[in-house]
Order: structure tokens, then sequence, then C-alpha cells
């Protein structure tokens, strides 16, 4: 009985092993992407603070104005995320088990 309680190992392909790696490497990827991209927004909004457009009335609520860029360049970085989600495709997953199966 004690030898058929242990839990048995997960059982992958290595197409499902190497697919889990490529989408490690790719959320990387989409993760130093959306850094960069962040700081590069919030850099040009430094350099560019003169010709800031009135519409998007970007007020700065906070004394010290590091604190007012670190906080732009965190709601930045969230919208980069959300826009840059579409990166890691989950048809892909979908995909493989198809032609796998067929």
């Amino acid at each position: 009985m004690m030898m058929n309680s242990a839990k048995s190992r997960n059982k992958q392909s290595r197409n499902e092993k190497m697919l889990n790696q490529f989408i490690y490497y790719i959320f990387l990827l989409q993760l130093g992407l959306c850094i960069f991209c962040s700081m590069y927004a919030t850099l040009w909004e430094r350099a560019n603070v003169d010709r800031k457009l009135s519409y998007l009335e970007i007020h700065y609520k906070y004394k010290k104005k590091w604190v007012s860029y670190l906080m732009w360049a965190l709601v930045r970085l969230g919208s980069w995320i959300i826009m840059f989600t579409y990166f890691i495709p989950i048809s892909l997953v979908v995909t493989i088990e198809a032609v796998r199966l067929g």
C-alpha cells in the first residue's frame, strides 16, 4: 500500500517542454521591452515637458519631480504590458496539440 501511495510524475512530451521554454523566453522579452518602452516614454516626456499637449491634462501632483516621473513610469509600464499581452499566443498551444493529434 505504501508503494502505491507515492505521487506520480507529471508527464510532458518534448514538444510541451520546448513550448513552455519558448513561452518563458517570450514573456521575458515582453517584460524587457515593456520596461524599455516605459523608461523611454518617461524620459521623452521629461525632455519635452514644454511641448506637452494641453488636452492630455497631465498634472504633476507631487512636489518632488522624480516621484512624479516614477509614478508615470509605473503607469506606463502597466499600459505597455497590457498592449503587449498578445505576444504570448495561447492559440500556439492549441495548434501544437492539433498537429500532434493529426
